[in-house]
């Protein structure tokens, strides 16, 4: 599991990541992480990671596999939303320039609440968004 989603990281960002990355995290119980996985073979096409922050709950990542991207997984990981995190807010930083994640995520009730001048890097801010608990 821990080798498909290092791979999803690795195509998807920047900042590469190895397999101990993911195994550290997986293992401490503070992030939770949810997949969707295909019918024929159960690799992974997509993952989410939530941080819990004790008050809150962070989205430190999603991606889903750039083959199976604009099929609605990054839309159905973001309804995995599981028991527990139906009791706090969540919270997420996204570059502004990623106009296709910033509509995902207002789709599904994420609010803007702030922005970080040049987080990014020189006019690369991010955007602090929130959803509510329910």
């Amino acid at each position: 599991m821990m080798f498909d989603i290092m791979n999803i990281h690795n195509e998807n960002f920047s900042e590469q990541r190895n397999l101990k990355y993911f195994e550290e995290m997986y293992n401490d119980d503070s992030y939770l992480f949810y997949t969707i996985h295909s019918d024929q073979n159960e690799k992974i096409l997509g993952y989410i990671i939530y941080y819990d922050t004790i008050d809150s709950y962070d989205l430190f990542e999603i991606a889903v596999s750039k083959s199976h991207q604009k099929l609605g997984i990054g839309t159905k990981l973001l309804k995995i939303n599981g028991e527990i995190l139906r009791y706090k807010n969540i919270f997420l930083e996204v570059n502004e320039g990623n106009v296709r994640a910033l509509n995902m995520y207002l789709k599904h009730g994420f609010i803007e609440i702030s922005k970080r001048k040049n987080y990014y890097g020189k006019n690369k801010n991010a955007i602090i968004m929130m959803r509510g608990k329910y």
